[in-house]
């Protein structure tokens, strides 16, 4: 008799092509199978948590997309992006206009808005795709919200008026001056008309040019430039809080120079970009039709200003292209301590022109990564690395510092899962949840979930996949309180035809067993103890699970919108039912040397679990054997177990794998610490 434990799962799902690599320090902790099963970042696999029915999308035969948006820890919100229109949710409800969900109309079509990029500052969402100009979408009330192009001149307007006079105009010299606006937030206003004033020299004498100008509304000061030596360029000799300024004889600096036209770098069809992001302050482009390769980096602190002095600041615009010897779009821009930019090919890191130098017009450098190769998929900014898709859209990467290379490289996280890009299946979307699990959420081609818990710092990257029935299109994460909550659009064939939801994930964080909920697509009620449950017509001839007042009630099919329930409850949950389950690599793997090919037989059981109810047990999911609690009460939830489940038994026979499924069919909670086996080896 030998004795087995698998005292943590933090390996996740591993592929079949890896189940012979017993002398991998991880392979103990894997699992055969991980299936709408979470693993804790500690070791534990708990089954997931159900989704909550929020609404149907805005148009079901169409796709829709969501976009998280977060002002503030308690102004936080989804949007839902449709066919030219968009709609607010916030904390699992649509914003109302009236009875309806606020809408609002906007350019962008249903496939532009599946592919288009976005980054928020504040209350505003700036958004690109490469058919449009740049967009910006700014909030101004739950339900009150604007889309508009963006503008690429200030909103600042220079002196209206600018006039001189000199003291002296013997022998005269022509002295040129331009005056701007400047705010209090130091945004500056393009430079006024040139004024030329006739003057004595006034290195020879004493005269000077006295300058008034008109005042520009929302002005706190005025910058005042002067040519330099006939040459054509400006520079910086004082500033005014009041409308006039004396010169005399004071000498340009000509590192601070005014701006006289606006630029808008994406100006017409095939300049719009098709990516931004934030780096160092700027508001940063990417990709054009006609500049696939090129970025455009605003201001510092001006993100809709793109001119350029001369000489040029340290803070003005930053337009370059990296050299390569292939041209490859850029797909995404990232700010990992350096601006990253991925495109189809390489991955190329940009800073200043020594690391650690902030980036200037006259201070670049471009210098490539690593040469993976990325898909459009918008990366992941997790701790210190990104988590991008590579090209091919079946692989996921992490890329971070290495110090010992003093460049970034790129782990591959799908090595041990590639069973689940079989037959074709790619990443079509993803996103990240840091609270409560640490979990990236991949939506695959195939409509499925597939999901890894992510540790980075520990080198923890557990996969597990999950399921439902329909598809699921989309996700994003948005914190709402304590916890990330993962939205969905899921695609589901209800009463003979397709129709699209929207879902939340429940954060499966809850005291009573009451208070649980697993089931998919579903809604919660409580209150007086009720008999009929309706509002169930997103689910019509369904079949639905039901826990009533903390148990399990028969599954019911919905008719007519509604179900009736066994037994009156004051507290449910109702909807679609999933299985969670996992299952054991060989059971033998810390055996004596040449166990694993024998055959072998559990005679004996322990599970370690916490906070469960209802689970089976078996050697496959076609011979499960539910464990029944030893006594209740009739009337009474079921208490939730912590601790050993021990000496349990089911049918089992000699075979050469030994391995143990656990699996929760009903909607009740599943946390499983351990499995503890007793297993006898044959011949």
């Amino acid at each position: 008799m030998v004795d087995v434990i698998q005292s943590a799962f933090s390996a996740g799902e591993i592929s079949n092509d890896l189940y012979g690599r017993v002398e991998l320090d991880w392979y103990r902790l894997a699992l055969a199978k991980c299936r709408n099963s979470i693993v804790h970042p500690h070791g534990g696999v708990s089954n997931r948590a159900g989704t909550h029915f929020v609404g149907e999308v805005i148009d079901s035969t169409r796709r829709s997309r969501l976009v998280g948006f977060e002002f503030s820890a308690d102004q936080t919100y989804i949007l839902e992006f449709g066919h030219l229109k968009k709609r607010v949710i916030k904390n699992g409800l649509f914003v109302l206009d009236g009875l309806s969900p606020y809408e609002l109309v906007t350019p962008l079509t249903e496939d532009q808005a599946q592919t288009m990029n976005t980054v928020q500052s504040a209350d505003t969402v700036f958004i690109t795709h490469g058919d449009h100009a740049p967009q910006e979408l700014v909030r101004f009330d739950h339900d009150d919200w604007s889309i508009n192009n963006m503008s690429f001149t200030p909103l600042l307007l220079p002196p209206p008026s600018l006039s001189g006079l000199a003291s002296a105009a013997a022998s005269p010299l022509t002295y040129k001056y331009v005056v701007t606006a400047e705010d209090e937030g130091g945004n500056e206003s393009l430079a006024t008309t040139i004024l030329s004033v006739s003057c004595s020299d006034m290195e020879a004498t004493d005269a000077y040019v006295t300058l008034t100008w008109t005042a520009s509304a929302n002005a706190e000061s005025y910058n005042v430039y002067k040519e330099t030596n006939e040459s054509g360029t400006f520079g910086w000799i004082g500033r005014a809080t009041a409308l006039k300024f004396k010169d005399k004889n004071i000498r340009p600096d000509n590192l601070s120079s005014p701006i006289f036209t606006a630029k808008n770098p994406f100006d017409s069809a095939n300049n719009y970009p098709s990516v931004v992001t934030f780096y160092e302050e700027r508001l940063v482009f990417a990709a054009t039709y006609n500049k696939p390769q090129t970025i455009f980096m605003s201001h510092t602190g001006r993100y809709n200003y793109f001119s350029v002095s001369k000489p040029a600041r340290a803070d003005e615009a930053v337009t370059f292209t990296p050299i390569s010897r292939k041209v490859s779009p850029i797909l995404n821009l990232a700010d990992l301590n350096d601006l990253i930019s991925l495109t189809g090919v390489n991955e190329w890191r940009v800073h200043g022109g020594n690391q650690g130098d902030a980036i200037a017009p006259d201070s670049i450098n471009p210098k490539r990564q690593t040469n993976w190769g990325s898909a459009p998929i918008p990366p992941l900014l997790i701790g210190d690395v990104i988590l991008f898709v590579q090209k091919g859209s079946r692989k996921v990467r992490a890329l971070g510092y290495a110090l010992e290379s003093d460049g970034y490289k790129g782990n591959d996280l799908t090595i041990r899962v590639p069973h689940f890009f079989e037959d074709g299946v790619t990443i079509v979307d993803m996103a990240y949840a840091q609270e409560p699990y640490s979990i990236v959420w991949c939506v695959l081609s195939s409509g499925d979930l597939a999901a890894f818990t992510y540790i980075q710092e520990q080198n923890v990257w557990a996969w597990h996949l999950h399921d439902t029935d329909g598809q699921v299109e989309n996700v994003e994460v948005i914190t709402e309180g304590d916890y990330d909550v993962l939205y969905m659009v899921v695609k589901r064939h209800i009463n003979g035809s397709d129709k699209r939801y929207i879902e939340y994930m429940d954060n499966r964080t809850f005291t009573d067993v009451e208070d649980s909920f697993f089931v998919d697509s579903g809604l919660t009620y409580s209150g007086v103890p009720i008999e009929t449950v309706n509002g169930l017509d997103h689910l019509e001839g369904k079949e639905v699970a039901v826990l009533a007042d903390g148990n399990v009630q028969n599954r019911k099919t919905v008719s007519g919108g509604s179900s009736t329930l066994d037994k009156a409850a004051s507290k449910l949950s109702i909807g679609l039912p999933y299985r969670s389950y996992i299952e054991t690599l060989r059971i033998a793997v810390n055996a004596p040397a040449g166990a694993q090919n024998k055959t072998k037989i559990i005679e004996d059981l322990t599970i370690r679990v916490k906070n469960t109810r209802g689970i089976a047990i078996g050697e496959s999911l076609d011979s499960l054997q539910e464990i029944k609690p030893d006594s209740f009460l009739p009337d009474a939830p079921i208490p939730m177990f912590t601790g050993d489940l021990e000496g349990e038994t089911y049918d089992t026979s000699w075979e050469a794998d030994g391995q143990v499924v656990i699996a929760q069919d009903s909607p009740l909670p599943m946390t499983i610490t351990a499995i503890i086996p007793k297993v006898r080896i044959g011949g």
